[in-house]
């Protein structure tokens, strides 16, 4: 057998099944981080706050993709579903306020003014993969409004109370920037950089119905979570009021750009899977004019449809019907190879079989008979077919020629009758073509 890589007879490319892919990512960024303020301006003053915050989430994405294989050459790429991408920054921020009230001798001690769990949300749409893209995807949310201002007033003795507010200003934001698509088979490992980047492979064994293909995500991310908290004091009294406080501060929760790998995905391309064929076919010798078969299958171990081409490179003492095949997933086409020699001596050709199987493009099986002249003392061929058939059948009836039959497109074997002996037929063919 010779086995060559050569894929050039085909003219058609050919494709896996697409496969649909969903990258999706949870990244608890806000999760991590908590701030306390402490007392502000100062717990011996008057009247001084302090703010906990603990946000709990982060940031979501989501990405609809396909994953593509095909051949001519061999290679790779995952496309993007248009207007499928989604970035939503989707956190949960708890805030608890309490005053230290400072007044001695009137009243000294911390009073703890409110608690609220608020819910932010916003979401951006955008198409994917972001490979190789100018400017990453962003959402932000931003300024007052978001949190419902704090406003409390809190009686201390009679006639002296406390009124006291507070503004919040969250900035809350997210960047997605995509990096690659990192991919695993069992044969290579690659990287599209790019959305529109096709990835050569090397091609897959001998007999393998698919490849598995393990495909990993690759982002950079940047988080930015902050707070301007704007409290306010004053003591309304019999006297008149008085402000005590009024100033912003600052809440930095999360300020990073960190890369990102989101969840591998496994998917699995069928591939057509061309089976064992004869390491060769020897007819051994035949009289001048007469007419030798040999049925030969063609089998799909594959999970996708195996197609092909079969002809004769070679002496024109042999033939090969039919020239196109096609083998459904587990099942066998086949052809019958025919041997009739014109001139006394060796016949050498070889089958030479083309398919769409990227592992064995084509398979050459070498062929040979010889021819005897009359009174010549016949001999009989041999074949070395393995598991797939291709036992010569040597055409030796003289008055009443047996009838060979096509071979079914099942199975390849020659079966039943069919009224008109192929053998005649293609000796006709066979003189006729010399004669021309």
């Amino acid at each position: 057998m010779i086995l060559t890589v050569a894929f050039t007879a085909l003219a058609a490319d050919y494709a896996s099944d697409p496969q649909s892919l969903v990258f999706a990512d949870t990244y608890d960024a806000f999760s991590v981080v908590a701030f306390d303020t402490g007392y502000l301006p100062s717990i011996s003053d008057p009247v001084s706050v302090r703010f906990h915050v603990t946000p709990v989430g982060g940031v979501t994405t989501v990405m609809d993709a396909r994953s593509h294989l095909d051949w001519l050459p061999f290679g790779h790429q995952v496309v993007g579903e248009p207007g499928t991408g989604e970035l939503a920054i989707d956190t949960t921020v708890e805030i608890e306020a309490e005053v230290y009230i400072n007044l001695p001798p009137l009243y000294s001690g911390a009073v703890p003014l409110w608690g609220e769990e608020v819910a932010l949300y916003a979401r951006s749409d955008f198409d994917p993969l972001l490979l190789g893209a100018e400017s990453p995807a962003e959402v932000r949310l931003d300024g007052g409004g978001l949190i419902e201002p704090l406003a409390l007033e809190i009686n201390i003795i009679f006639g002296l109370d406390l009124v006291f507010a507070a503004e919040f200003y969250p900035t809350v934001e997210a960047s997605l920037a995509g990096v690659s698509i990192d991919s695993q088979s069992p044969h290579a490992l690659w990287t599209q950089a790019a959305d529109d980047e096709r990835v050569e492979l090397p091609l897959p064994g001998e007999h393998e119905g698919s490849l598995p293909v393990t495909l990993t995500y690759q982002a950079e991310l940047g988080t930015l979570f902050a707070f301007v908290i704007e409290p306010s004091a004053s003591l309304d009294t019999i006297i008149g009021d008085f402000d005590l406080i009024r100033f912003p501060i600052d809440v930095p929760l999360v300020d990073v750009l960190e890369a990102r790998a989101f969840p591998p995905l496994e998917v699995v391309h069928p591939l057509p899977a061309l089976g064992e064929l004869p390491e060769s076919i020897d007819f051994g010798g035949l009289e001048l004019g007469r007419l030798a078969n040999a049925n030969v299958g063609f089998p799909n171990l594959g999970a996708l449809a195996l197609e092909g081409t079969a002809r004769i490179e070679g002496s024109d003492a042999f033939g090969v019907w039919p020239e196109d095949l096609v083998a459904l997933e587990g099942q066998t086409d086949g052809v019958v190879v025919t041997f009739m020699p014109f001139e006394a001596g060796n016949a050498l050709a070889e089958l030479v079989f083309t398919s769409n199987d990227p592992g064995v493009p084509e398979w050459r099986v070498p062929l040979v008979g010889e021819g005897l002249m009359d009174g010549s003392p016949p001999e009989t061929g041999t074949s070395e077919t393995g598991a797939t058939g291709g036992d010569v059948v040597p055409d030796d009836a003289v008055e009443e020629p047996a009838s060979p039959v096509p071979p079914t497109r099942e199975c390849g074997c020659a079966t039943g009758d069919s009224g008109l002996s192929l053998g005649w037929v293609l000796v006709a063919l066979a003189l006729f073509r010399r004669r021309r």
